[in-house]
């Protein structure tokens, strides 16, 4: 998985840093994908994986965290104002009225 999301910090709207933050908090999050329903209503613990929820600090539900993620490395806004900052990477002392960007 680290390989396709290191393939985003060649993208200029994805900085290395960005990326390397989006990483960090998937890397956050825990799974068992062994885990069944009927192991988790008989114990706490997950007998593949011997995660212990109630060892760990106290965070948002996975469903919240995974929400905020969003799949992506930024919301909407945050992806606007990069593209916004790249453009006037592009066009930084040049007259805007005579500046035109062709996107494929």
């Amino acid at each position: 998985m680290a390989e396709p999301l290191a393939d985003l910090s060649t993208i200029d709207l994805m900085p290395r840093q960005h990326l390397l933050n989006f990483q960090n908090r998937l890397a956050g999050l825990k799974s068992c994908f062994a885990l069944t329903e009927r192991e988790m209503e008989a114990s706490p613990v997950c007998p593949h994986c011997n995660f212990k929820p109630g060892a760990e600090q106290p965070t948002a539900p996975a469903a919240t965290m995974l929400d905020a993620l969003g799949g992506s490395p930024a919301t909407p806004a945050e992806m606007r104002k990069r593209f916004e900052e790249y453009l006037d990477h592009l066009t930084k002392g040049r007259d805007p009225g005579k500046v035109r960007i062709v996107l494929e």
